[in-house]
């Protein structure tokens, strides 16, 4: 269980006015901007989709063939008629997990109350089993990770935008194959400027990216301070905190949209999941 890492957890809330209180407190003590993951159980790992079934085990075999459901993908939104004109590979892959297809990513909100929607989206009563927003500070990441800034000839400080020119060196790392990143590779935080008009602008959808092998994040510490923490909400509470965000016109609708063809995207993703699973 995840909140078993010492000293992750930080508040216990029962309504969206205690969580944003901690929130931005949180916030400004670190001076930064902080991304938000929510999950519906504490039991839910902070993994990527396409690895989950590998992390934790000697396998050295992607479970998941990327480049081939990519490449379907692609023609699928392209035939859909989405306006991808300007979006790269990286742009690509952040959408394409925004419907399901298993990638190297971990998407994020800079949101705050998106990522307490999906803690408490289709959570059902147990008493083993509580819904948990993630707190990152991706400035840390970053300037603890092993990118350098192409400009400055340091690490990065801030999240690294996939907005660049895809062959500018700051993206390298993240342009080859994610079936051969090397064990060493460490985790990035990366964003976008770009309004996808798709599920990842609605979210407000950042994302860390991960290498093959579980890279350890979660226990890391600069100056006292923890790269992730947690904020516990309560089981009881989850139906009125669902009746606040709602009146705050935070629900379904407004986090997936309402577009038909999303449908039709979100059940080609399942299929290539399945179709390139290995």
């Amino acid at each position: 269980m995840l909140n078993n890492h010492n000293g992750m957890e930080i508040a216990h809330v029962k309504n969206v006015r205690q969580y944003l209180r901690h929130t931005m407190k949180y916030r400004d003590e670190r001076g930064n901007e902080i991304w938000y993951r929510g999950h519906n159980s504490q039991k839910f790992a902070l993994e990527p989709k396409m690895y989950r079934s590998i992390y934790g085990t000697k396998s050295n075999v992607a479970p998941f063939d990327y480049e081939s459901a990519y490449k379907e993908f692609f023609d699928k939104i392209k035939m859909l008629g989405y306006d991808i004109t300007d979006l790269n590979s990286l742009h690509i892959m952040a959408v394409a997990r925004h419907y399901g297809l298993p990638t190297p990513i971990l998407d994020w909100s800079v949101n705050p109350l998106s990522a307490l929607f999906f803690a408490v989206d289709g959570y059902k009563m147990n008493n083993m089993i509580h819904p948990v927003v993630y707190l990152l500070d991706p400035c840390m990441l970053n300037r603890n990770s092993q990118y350098i800034n192409a400009k400055t000839g340091k690490q990065f400080n801030e999240p690294i935008s996939i907005d660049l020119n895809p062959s500018d060196p700051s993206l390298k790392l993240f342009s080859g194959s994610p079936t051969t990143l090397s064990n060493t590779f460490t985790i990035a935080a990366l964003k976008s400027n770009h309004n996808y008009v798709h599920r990842c602008s609605r979210q407000s959808g950042v994302f860390t990216f991960h290498g093959f092998t579980n890279y350890p994040w979660l226990d890391y510490e600069e100056n006292g301070k923890r790269l992730v923490s947690s904020i516990y909400i309560h089981p009881g509470s989850v139906k009125s905190i669902v009746s606040e965000l709602e009146k705050l016109g935070i629900n379904r609708e407004t986090i997936y949209g309402t577009d038909p063809r999303d449908v039709e995207l979100d059940s080609f993703c399942e299929k290539l999941a399945e179709k390139y699973k290995r």
